[in-house]
């Protein structure tokens, strides 16, 4: 909130005799009330009330903020979440997110595109063992072998839970996704989920269910080729790339916002609220896109595909 605070104070430097929260009122659209809640910290700024402000009277969010404490308007930034003991403003980044997207589903164009090598964040978000699992990942190779603990002690609290429900009703609202997989991203997943069963980390029980949870996102995700269109009537396309990916890619964009993101540390990501960069990423995901296989709408290539799919899981 120190940020918050000192934001109101530059503003207020800026506007002279015109008064603080009639500037808020105008900016945000809000009411008196609402505004004077703002200025004093009982109230935490979100993120689209943030970036209103900050370029409604061009002041540099790097220098009121460390970018622990939100995300930095800069080309590509990382906050490291401690997905064991999230903090406040861990918390606080994941309910920005959500807000963004609640700004978003509101735009006749509204888009979001992934370019993925391993297990889509919608399916990480909806089936909680598997996000256990990234997080069991991330604990592994960021504090190291000897901080991990067994993934039946892993927990994820009530307040994320919600974030990710709010995500998953959130996305379906999105008027056009796009999802470009490579090709045999799930024969790493698989590798992988073997190497953590192998260390003791995963037991055999842990293995059944993440396969079982692998197995319905396929079920979902075959259905949706099929259908072309969440059940909100929203499209959504499939493609498979044999081209190898190096990270896992997303944009999400409307009138007014631009998010790209590079997916890091197994559940973390490099993420720009920048419109060149956002730019720069939808152009280098819908250039692979137009490399890619489509599976929407093509029986045949369905079929292979996701045959090929059941024959990976099958391995676990």
């Amino acid at each position: 909130m120190d940020g918050q605070r000192q934001l109101f104070e530059i503003i207020r430097g800026q506007i002279g005799s015109y008064r603080l929260v009639d500037a808020v009122c105008s900016v945000l659209n809000i009411s008196d009330d609402a505004a004077y809640r703002r200025i004093r910290g009982d109230k935490e700024l979100t993120y689209m009330e943030l970036k209103k402000l900050t370029q409604a009277f061009s002041v540099s969010l790097d220098k009121i903020m460390e970018v622990n404490e939100f995300y930095r308007a800069m080309p590509f930034q990382y906050h490291n979440q401690d997905y064991f003991a999230l903090s406040d403003v861990d918390l606080n980044m994941s309910k920005n997110y959500v807000e963004a997207l609640k700004t978003v589903v509101k735009n006749p164009y509204s888009e979001f595109g992934f370019a993925y090598n391993t297990v889509l964040l919608h399916t990480r978000v909806l089936y909680e063992p598997i996000f256990r699992y990234y997080v069991l990942k991330w604990m592994y190779q960021y504090g190291g072998p000897d901080k991990a603990i067994p993934f039946s002690k892993i927990e994820v609290s009530s307040a994320l839970k919600e974030h990710h429900m709010q995500y998953i009703q959130l996305i379906k609202k999105i008027k056009y996704t796009y999802v470009i997989f490579q090709e045999y991203y799930l024969m790493n997943v698989v590798r992988d989920i073997q190497y953590f069963r192998d260390t003791r980390l995963l037991l055999d029980e842990d293995v059944a269910l993440l396969k079982e949870c692998i197995a319905e996102s396929l079920h979902i995700m075959e259905k949706l080729i099929i259908d072309g269109a969440y059940d909100t009537g929203c499209k959504i396309d499939f493609y498979v790339s044999g081209l190898s990916l190096e990270a896992s890619y997303t944009y999400l964009l409307s009138e007014k916002m631009y998010i790209s993101m590079v997916d890091a540390f197994s559940v973390g990501a490099i993420t720009s609220l920048d419109e060149e960069a956002g730019k720069m990423m939808i152009k280098w995901i819908q250039s692979l896109k137009r490399t890619s296989t489509l599976l929407t709408g093509s029986e045949k290539n369905r079929l292979r595909y996701m045959d090929e799919q059941w024959k990976i899981l099958g391995k676990l």
